[in-house]
């Protein structure tokens, strides 16, 4: 029985959510975790890595703030990124990450030309996550819910471009 549960403690998970900021879309997480157990009836769900994945419109809530080549944008496109993630091991989740991110997006020069340019580059993370509530399923089974908030750091490789947002979320987490 103790091997089981440490085989089960070892395994990757899965966790699927949202994420409003920049881009506001969809969030996957394929992350790897353990069980630890602080008071006997209170289980504590630590994260240590994570393959992160955001797929999402560009634009919704920053649109006319970012200044591009002379212009500003006009119009967020659909963005993607990819990016690991390093946890802390503590209840109350620090995480960094670093990663590539692509997308496209229209902006509008001084003579009123509007372009559409096709954008990729690195993307550093800053963030935290902290659990909300859990449901047992089975015995090596949990679904629980975290709430996270970041910072992101986006640099083209292709120009000058670049921002730093916030952005923040909800998580379903399957252990």
């Amino acid at each position: 029985m103790l091997s089981a549960q440490r085989k089960w403690m070892k395994r990757y998970h899965f966790a699927v959510g949202g994420r409003a900021g920049e881009p506001t879309g969809i969030n996957m997480q394929l992350h790897r975790g353990t069980a630890c157990s602080f008071i006997k009836s209170h289980r504590v769900y630590v994260k240590h890595n994570a393959i992160n994945l955001n797929a999402g419109l560009e634009g919704m809530f920053f649109k006319h703030e970012k200044l591009f080549k002379g212009g500003k944008i006009i119009e967020g496109g659909i963005k993607g990124s990819l990016s690991y993630f390093f946890y802390a091991p503590w209840p109350l989740q620090f995480y960094a990450g670093i990663g590539v991110q692509a997308g496209t997006h229209k902006y509008k020069k001084p003579d009123n030309i509007i372009r559409e340019q096709f954008s990729g580059g690195g993307v550093a993370t800053l963030g935290t996550e902290i659990r909300i509530f859990y449901f047992k399923i089975t015995k090596h089974s949990v679904i629980f819910n975290t709430l996270f908030a970041e910072a992101e750091y986006y640099q083209s490789a292709m120009d000058d471009f670049y921002y730093l947002f916030p952005s923040g979320g909800l998580r379903i987490n399957f252990y």
